[in-house]
């Protein structure tokens, strides 16, 4: 079983960051920590974490599309969607990008502490601020 944990980067309307030539100002982007064994996975290091897609991962099992790119195409980035289960105390993402595949095990309450940590951040946001991807195809 392996660890994780996200970032929640925001950003006010004065500051200014460009991904793959896309510009975001005004939003939270999450993705996952870099101190999170999770950031090990090459596939996960520039990913961003879709929030509602993450959160009903943690109520039930089914297919997820917990990663996207930063336009939100995930077809760009090679996602397709996180295969979700949980097993007694445990939670289980299996899923291929582009040609990896990534099978990860999670202590169960962990995963969802640590989402309910991230959905608590969120909520303190002012109304201004999107979270990031706002449009997912």
């Amino acid at each position: 079983m392996i660890s994780f944990k996200f970032n929640i980067q925001v950003l006010q309307q004065q500051e200014r960051l460009v991904i793959d030539g896309i510009e975001f100002r005004s939003c939270a982007i999450i993705k996952i920590s870099k101190d999170s064994e999770l950031s090990l996975i090459k596939e996960l290091q520039e990913a961003f974490v879709v929030a509602k897609e993450l959160y009903a991962s943690q109520l039930n099992p089914g297919r997820f599309l917990i990663f996207t790119n930063p336009s939100g195409i995930a077809d760009d980035g090679g996602w397709s969607g996180v295969d979700v289960v949980h097993e007694g105390g445990n939670t289980k993402w299996c899923c291929t990008v582009n040609s990896s595949s990534i099978n990860v095990e999670f202590n169960r309450k962990l995963y969802c502490e640590e989402i309910a940590r991230a959905q608590r951040k969120l909520s303190r946001l002012p109304p201004q601020i999107d979270v990031e991807p706002t449009q997912i195809i």
